[in-house]
């Protein structure tokens, strides 16, 4: 029975070809297919039936077919474009086989499935994925926008953010802020998909910041302003960014399969950078999760500038309210001791936590100090004492140096440097402290003392312009502190005055009298003799009587 006859009761499209690239049948389904006739191809080369890009690929796939005599897709089926005689590209799937023709000449058959119906349900099924996204994608950002705009607290925005994206599209999530000039260090909100991990990833970013930078390019999305995506993290990347062995070490103990680094981009321009990072899940990040990520950054860089100004608002109204209150208490100084306690409690909690208020007094320094609402944190101050400070690398005192210190970020290195001892050490770590200024009091180009400001438990840092407060407030308070030693000395004089002045009038009364008794005396001298005399007379006779009265009864 003749190869064709079998062929073409089958339903399957087959098409036969030869050692020299030749068609040599095609069968009744594989005509209705490619809208060719049998005897309109045979013969014709079998590129007529793929389109042009197919052709280099066939030719080689032809050479090895000739000099092995097996196709080299042999016993497996391939995806690949088919050409219809219209033109068109059809998806079909072709396995190929081989049999012997008559007189032994070896040909390939190829049969041919078409794929129209399947392409089509990929079609609908990608169609029905990719809305599933898109609608996944707009809840999450939409859930996102909620969050991000629910508070006007920078640091919980942040928080938020980082929170946010775990475990929906990162394992572990930093957001970190550009520094502003002459402003506290980075702020850093770490969020992780394993609560246990939390620590240890916020460890991680603070103990390796350069390496960490240096691999998830932040530093390039900062000043550039562009998404970096990393869809795998080779070794290789982990080898440039690691500065020696054990730095490598840890960076590949980490498991990143993959990051993302977006820009926080505001109207004022790149405020920070978000790292998205997959490791423990496996996920591999492409360009639809960047796309992602960067509509989410865009929605939390809004929201963050909004409570930023937010923020500043708030902070300059403070300050404002701080200097009425500060000009209304300190216009009516008088009392001193009331004045030093005003200087303390007028700076809370506007520039700190708690504050030191060390004032001299003749070749003693008094302090004085107050805490806001921490009743723990004001026993622990009241203990302490001045000290002068002999720092020449750190400003800690300004009654001691004269000038104002500023110190908008502390850690636990910088209390081991200035701490004179461990007690000193555990009392700085007790108190938290992790921002501190201190000014001093002039008046008439007299350093009167210092004011020194902390901020501890609230996390808060000082920035420039609370320098520049607190100075204008010292200022301020040196001047109260001036004018109520001047009263009290003005009042202990007065009272000295006086005194004096009833001690002379008490004098001058006296002598008035001395004087009015003699004048009066010198005036009538016989007066006092004619007196005397008399009084000398009545005494003489008194005693003349006696006697009489005696000798008559004798």
């Amino acid at each position: 029975m003749d190869y064709r006859t079998v062929l073409n009761s089958l339903a399957d499209s087959i098409v036969v070809g030869d050692l020299h690239d030749c068609i040599r049948h095609i069968n009744p389904a594989a005509e209705r297919l490619l809208g060719w006739t049998s005897s309109e191809l045979e013969g014709q080369p079998l590129t007529v039936l793929m389109p042009k890009r197919m052709h280099a690929q066939h030719s080689r796939g032809v050479r090895h077919f000739v000099d092995t005599g097996q196709p080299r897709i042999m016993g497996r089926a391939v995806r690949v474009p088919a050409l219809h005689k219209d033109g068109r590209e059809l998806d079909i799937e072709l396995a190929l086989s081989t049999f012997s023709l008559a007189g032994g000449e070896l040909a390939v058959v190829a049969t041919i499935r078409d794929l129209a119906d399947r392409v089509e349900l990929e079609r609908q099924l990608r169609n029905v994925t990719t809305s599933k996204e898109t609608e996944e994608s707009l809840r999450f950002l939409t859930d996102a926008g909620a969050l991000l705009g629910s508070s006007l607290d920078c640091q919980v925005t942040l928080r938020n953010l980082a929170q946010f994206s775990v475990p929906r599209l990162a394992d572990w999530c930093a957001v970190q802020l550009a520094v502003p000039e002459g402003g506290p260090g980075s702020p850093l909100v770490v969020a992780h998909a394993d609560p246990a991990k939390f620590d240890w990833a916020r460890r991680l970013h603070a103990e390796e910041p350069t390496s960490l930078t240096a691999l998830c390019g932040v530093l390039d999305s900062l000043n550039t302003g562009k998404p970096e995506l990393y869809p795998e993290i080779p070794d290789s990347l982990l080898e440039a960014s690691a500065k020696d062995p054990d730095q490598l070490r840890m960076l590949r103990s980490l498991g990143m399969q993959s990051a993302m680094v977006v820009p926080l981009t505001a109207r004022a321009g790149v405020i920070g950078v978000v790292s998205f990072v997959a490791a423990e899940s496996g996920r591999r990040y492409a360009e639809g999760d960047l796309a992602l990520a960067v509509s989410l950054s865009e929605r939390a860089a809004h929201a963050i500038e909004n409570a930023r100004l937010y923020a500043a608002e708030k902070k300059g109204r403070e300050q404002l309210e701080l200097l009425a209150r500060a000009g209304a208490a300190f216009s009516g100084a008088f009392d001193y001791e009331e004045t030093l306690l005003k200087v303390v409690q007028i700076a809370l909690p506007v520039l700190g936590d708690f504050a030191f208020f060390d004032v001299r007094e003749g070749a003693d320094v008094r302090r004085i100090t107050a805490a806001h609402e921490d009743t723990d944190v004001g026993a622990l101050i009241q203990q302490t004492r001045w000290m002068k400070s002999e720092r020449r690398d750190k400003n800690l005192c300004a009654l001691s140096s004269g000038e104002a210190g500023f110190h908008p970020a502390i850690d636990d290195a910088w209390m081991q440097d200035v701490a004179v001892g461990p007690e000193h050490l555990e009392l700085l770590r007790r108190l938290s402290l992790v921002s501190l200024i201190t000014v001093p009091l002039r008046a008439r180009g007299e350093v009167l003392g210092s004011l020194t400001l902390c901020f501890g438990k609230t996390g808060r840092q000082h920035t420039l312009e609370d320098l520049n407060l607190a100075e204008e407030l010292a200022c301020r308070a040196g001047i109260a502190i001036l004018q109520a030693t001047l009263y009290e000395e003005a009042q202990a004089a007065a009272i000295r005055a006086e005194a004096a002045a009833r001690r002379a009038e008490e004098a001058s009364r006296l002598k008035d009298e001395f004087l009015n008794t003699v004048s009066h005396e010198l005036r009538t001298p016989l007066s006092a003799i004619l007196g005397w005399a008399s009084m000398l007379a009545s005494d003489r006779g008194e005693s003349c009587g006696v006697h009489s009265q005696g000798r008559s009864g004798d």
